[in-house]
Order: C-alpha cells, then sequence, then structure tokens
C-alpha cells in the first residue's frame, strides 16, 4: 500500500493559498492560472479551511449566487481536516468516506 508520503514524493509539494477576505471569482482566476483544484485558505498563516472546486459548484453556482460578490471566507470547506504522510492512501479515503457521510448527516 502506498503512503501520503510516497504519492508526494512523485507529485511534489507546492500548495497554493489564499486569504478567507478574497472574493471567489479571484479565487477562480488563481485556480485557472495555476491550474489546480483548490486552495489552502490561510488567515494570519493559519490554516482555517480549502477552497475547491467543489464548494463553487455547489454553494455559487447551484444556489444562484454570483462570484464577484461572495467571499472565499463563505463558502469554504473549514475546518481542514489533516492525514498524516505515513498513513495510506486507503487510510486518506477512508477518513474522506467518513467526513463526508458526516457531512450529510449534519447539513
Amino acid at each position: 500500500m502506498k503512503t501520503i508520503r510516497q504519492i508526494l514524493k512523485v507529485k511534489g509539494r507546492k500548495t497554493w493559498k489564499i486569504s478567507p477576505s478574497r472574493h471567489v471569482f479571484y479565487a477562480l482566476q488563481v485556480m485557472a492560472k495555476k491550474d489546480i483544484g483548490a486552495l489552502l485558505v490561510l488567515n494570519n498563516k493559519k490554516l482555517i479551511g480549502v477552497f475547491s472546486e467543489r464548494d463553487y459548484a455547489r454553494k455559487v453556482i447551484l444556489h444562484g449566487k454570483r462570484s464577484k460578490d461572495i467571499l472565499v471566507s463563505e463558502i469554504m470547506s473549514s475546518p481542514p481536516i489533516f492525514i498524516e504522510p505515513d498513513n495510506t492512501v486507503e487510510q486518506g479515503l477512508a477518513l474522506m468516506s467518513a467526513t463526508c457521510l458526516l457531512c450529510k448527516t449534519i447539513a
């Protein structure tokens, strides 16, 4: 079983960040320019959430909102969920699945 660390050795560790006070439209521009699907959301150098294409699709477009009117902080996924580099990919997938089920239960 591959670990997260092994995947990152091949994929790389480059990440991109954004402030929670930026407009969603700007975040989408950054993601398009960098050809990425998500940004880490940092407030005073502290990770407070993640903004992803999924957040945009489900929380802006489907609700008829405008990306130029909404801040990243309003629709980011928070709190962030972590996994250790020595965990396996299977453990990561299990965590993501459990988190998705919890979100559906809470919603």
